[in-house]
């Protein structure tokens, strides 16, 4: 994913007109830019993506969700870290992002009651990063699903990266988490395709979908209005 070219489309795939406004922060209208800063939209998106999925008083609530990409090639995990990374900046909670690694311990096959946080890896204060294997096509659907649990007990916030384009991936660790969030690219993602993935996702609390790979620049005057 190229920074700054992503936009945050929340509570579903038919909402994206209003839902990709830039969130105001505390009630106030942030000011604009005279020029477009593809970076600062990305930031924006991302931190409205975290308030209202973390912050806005969902019932149930929101402590542990599942990135899902529709395709092969979209870097799920740099958003994952994204999200966290917001995320630990608006909560002193524990926050840890749960990406895809060569050095992994999923499995602790020398202490299998060790806790997760063993292995993992204190990128702030309050923020975290675990690994799970690269290749997980061999993992049972309830071992992903006890692997979530332990993430929950030991963290209060998790940002969980599913295999991209593997929706029996993201619909098992969906099932132990509070929801997921679809992850399409405006370059390759095709309409069938997407509504296929969500389809095959329909148990799940879908709350939003991430768009990456978007083109701008988008003419000031009109980035004002947003």
């Amino acid at each position: 994913m190229r920074a700054g070219t992503m936009s945050a489309v929340l509570y579903g795939l038919e909402e994206s007109k209003s839902a990709e406004r830039t969130f105001a922060v505390e009630g106030k209208e942030s000011a604009q830019p005279k020029v477009f800063s593809a970076d600062r939209f990305a930031g924006e998106q991302i931190r409205g993506l975290v308030r209202r999925v973390f912050m806005s008083g969902l019932t149930p609530p929101v402590h542990q969700i599942v990135l899902g990409a529709i395709e092969n090639g979209i870097d799920v995990a740099g958003i994952c870290g994204k999200v966290g990374e917001t995320l630990a900046a608006e909560t002193d909670k524990e926050v840890v992002v749960v990406t895809s690694g060569p050095r992994s311990d999923f499995f602790l096959e020398s202490e299998p009651m060790a806790p997760a946080r063993t292995a993992a890896m204190q990128v702030d204060k309050n923020l975290w990063s675990v690994h799970l294997p690269n290749d997980r096509r061999h993992i049972p659907a309830h071992s992903l699903q006890s692997y979530m649990a332990k993430i929950r007990r030991e963290f209060e916030y998790s940002i969980v990266a599913a295999s991209a384009g593997d929706p029996h991936e993201a619909l098992a660790m969906g099932l132990a988490g509070d929801g997921v969030i679809l992850v399409l690219s405006a370059m390759r993602t095709r309409r069938a395709g997407a509504v296929r993935f969500r389809d095959a996702l329909a148990q799940l609390r879908l709350l939003g979908t991430v768009l990456t790979d978007r083109e701008f620049p988008i003419p000031a005057a009109i980035y004002r209005r947003l």
